[in-house]
């Protein structure tokens, strides 16, 4: 299939948007991991004060929080491109016409699937 055009300004437009989306979802799964996982460390701690000891499970207690990560910075340079570009248009193969049009990323199945976890 041959390269989509888009305008830049529309494009540059829609991946502000699409940032602003992806920052939101991301600071909130970042609070509530971060409840949770402050709360199971506190769990670790109470059982080692009790214990005295701790076995090898213990000290793993984050293993079934994955940590939300961010993935603003492929915004950043992309809005920094698009800022950058002296067309009025850009031409976008299917893969970056996926990514930065649809907001469909090779990272975002990653993403979506760590936040629901905490913005379910």
């Amino acid at each position: 299939m041959k390269p989509t055009t888009v305008s830049t300004s529309e494009l540059l437009e829609k991946l502000q948007e699409n940032r602003a989306k992806h920052v939101a979802e991301y600071k909130k799964a970042r609070k509530t991991w971060l409840k949770k996982a402050i709360k199971e460390l506190r769990k670790v701690a109470d059982r080692a004060e009790k214990d005295k000891k701790l076995n090898g499970q213990s000290f793993s207690p984050l293993r079934e929080l994955p940590k939300p990560v961010s993935y603003v910075h492929s915004y950043d340079v992309m809005i920094a491109r698009l800022n950058a570009e002296v067309n009025d248009q850009v031409e976008l193969d299917e893969r970056d016409f996926n990514a930065y049009w649809l907001d469909n990323w090779d990272w975002s199945g990653a993403f979506v699937g760590t936040t629901a976890l905490y913005n379910g």
